[in-house]
C-alpha cells in the first residue's frame, strides 16, 4: 500500500513526531511504501520526506493538496494535535485554541472533495471539551473516512457523552511500543547512569509540563525518603524547545527540588534524551510513576509497558483507561494514595514481579508496533474501499448520510 502521513518528524523533538517514526519503521518492516509531509525547515535527509508544510503561507492546505496528487496515494494519514497546524504556535503562546489550528479542516476537505481516502489520529482528546472543541470535531470527524483514536474511553466519549461522530466511523488503535533490545544489564546501565546498585528506584521520563504532575513526587519525597532509606527518585527530561508554558512549568518544577534539603537519594538528568538513552535508562527502573494531572494517552507509558516496568499513575482517564487494559498498575487518586502506593511497591517484590510480567506481556501481545501498524492498514483498507464505492459526484450525499445518522436530518 501507498500511503502518505502528514505529522511532524524528527528531528523535530515532539511525542507526534515519535510516534510518526515508528508507525513508519513498522509500515515499511511490513512491506508498505510511506511517504512523510512535515513542516518546512526539517533538516531529515531521508527519501521520502517532503518539508512543505509552511504555516505562514495562507495557501497551505492547496499546496499539500497538490503534492499529495502528484504522489498518487492509496490513502493519506493526517497525525493531528491542535499545536501542530497552528501559526500562533510558532509564535510561542501559551495556549492553543481549536480556531487556532481551522486550516488544517480546510485541507482535509480538500483531500475527501478530490476523493483521496483520509483518516486522521487524533491524539489530544479528553474527557472534558470546551465547546469549541466539540464543534471543530463534528465538523471534520465526520468529514472524513475515518476516525482513529487510541483508548475505548475516547470512542465512548466521541460517540456516546458528546454525539461528535457515529461508532462506525471510530477505530480504538493503541499507542505502540517497541519491545527493545537491550544488551547490558540493569547493573551496567546503573553505573552508566551514575545510578545506586543497592537502591529500590522510582522512576519518571519525558518533557517537563504542566499537564505532566511531575513535581508532585518530588513534594511527597522527603518523608518517603526518610522512611524508606533503600529508595531512589529519578527524574530524566527537560522542557520542550520553544515552549514558553514548559519553561514557566520548568521554573515551579526546579522551585519544588531546590527546597528539599538531602538529594542524596535523588537523581535529577536535566536533558532529553537520545532515541538510544531513553530506553536504557527506563531499563534501570523498578517502577515508573506517571503522576499526570490530566492526559489523553501517554507515549511514555507505553514505552514502559515495553520495558515490563509495573507502573503507578495518577487517576486521569487517558491513563486509567490503559492501565485497566494492561493490568500492569496501580492507580492513585491523591498525593496520599500515591505515597501509599509507592510504599506497597517497594514492600512487595512478589507484586512488583507479578506486575512486571502483566506490563510485558501487554506489550508483547497487544500493544507492539507491527501490530498496531497492521491494524492501520486495516482501517486503511476499509477507507479505501469505502471510497471506492463513492462516485465523484457522490460525496455530498455521503456528507448527507452522515448528517442523517448523527443528527436526525433528513434533507
Amino acid at each position: 500500500m501507498k500511503i502518505v502521513i502528514i505529522s511532524s518528524w524528527p528531528p523535530t523533538r515532539c511525542g507526534i513526531a515519535t510516534y510518526s517514526a515508528d508507525l513508519v519503521s513498522a509500515l515499511k518492516q511490513n512491506k508498505h511504501q510511506v511517504d512523510i509531509i512535515c513542516k518546512i525547515g526539517n533538516n531529515n535527509k531521508d527519501k521520502n520526506i517532503y518539508p512543505i508544510l509552511d504555516l505562514n503561507d495562507p495557501y497551505w492546505p492547496y499546496k499539500i493538496t497538490e503534492q499529495i496528487l502528484k504522489l498518487k496515494p492509496d490513502i493519506v494519514h493526517l497525525q493531528h494535535e491542535f499545536a501542530l497546524y497552528t501559526q500562533v504556535a510558532d509564535k510561542k503562546c501559551k495556549i492553543v485554541r481549536p480556531a487556532d489550528s481551522f486550516k488544517v479542516g480546510e485541507l482535509l476537505f480538500r483531500l475527501v472533495t478530490k476523493n483521496i481516502p483520509t483518516v486522521t489520529t487524533w491524539h489530544s482528546l479528553y474527557q472534558k471539551m470546551l465547546l469549541e472543541e466539540v464543534e471543530y470535531y463534528k465538523l471534520f470527524m465526520n468529514l472524513i473516512d475515518a476516525n482513529i483514536v487510541h483508548l475505548d474511553f475516547q470512542k465512548k466519549v466521541l460517540r456516546d457523552y458528546y454525539k461528535i461522530v457515529p461508532e462506525k466511523l471510530i477505530n480504538v488503535i493503541p499507542h505502540g511500543t517497541w519491545i527493545p533490545k537491550i544488551n547490558q544489564t540493569k547493573e551496567k546501565l546503573r553505573n552508566q547512569f551514575n545510578l545506586p546498585q543497592d537502591k529500590f528506584i522510582f522512576g519518571m521520563q519525558g518533557f517537563l509540563a504542566i499537564t505532566k504532575g511531575f513535581e508532585r513526587v518530588f513534594e511527597i519525597w522527603p518523608e518517603f525518603a526518610k522512611k524508606y532509606p533503600n529508595a531512589h527518585l529519578v527524574y530524566a527530561g527537560d522542557a520542550r524547545p520553544g515552549s514558553i508554558s514548559a519553561q514557566d512549568y520548568k521554573k515551579k518544577f526546579l522551585k519544588v527540588y531546590n527546597r528539599i534539603k538531602d538529594k542524596s537519594s535523588i537523581t535529577l538528568i536535566n536533558k532529553i534524551l537520545t532515541n538510544k538513552e531513553y530506553p536504557e535508562l527506563l531499563k534501570t527502573f523498578d517502577v515508573a510513576i506517571f503522576p499526570y494531572r490530566f492526559a489523553s494517552q501517554s507515549g511514555n507509558l507505553s514505552k514502559a509497558y515495553g520495558l515490563g516496568l509495573p507502573i503507578i499513575v495518577s487517576d486521569t482517564p487517558g491513563l486509567v483507561s490503559s492501565v485497566k487494559k494492561s493490568k500492569a498498575g496501580l492507580i492513585f487518586k491523591n498525593d496520599k494514595d500515591l505515597f501509599k502506593y509507592m510504599e506497597k511497591m517497594i514492600n512487595n517484590p512478589q507484586l512488583v514481579k507479578k506486575l512486571s510480567k502483566k506490563s510485558y506481556n501487554y506489550a508483547k501481545k497487544e500493544i507492539n508496533w507491527l501490530s498496531v501498524a497492521e491494524k492501520h492498514i486495516q482501517v486503511f483498507k476499509q477507507a479505501i474501499n469505502k471510497q471506492k464505492n463513492i462516485s465523484t459526484d457522490s460525496r455530498y450525499a455521503l456528507i448527507q448520510e452522515r448528517k442523517k445518522v448523527i443528527f436526525g436530518i433528513n434533507k
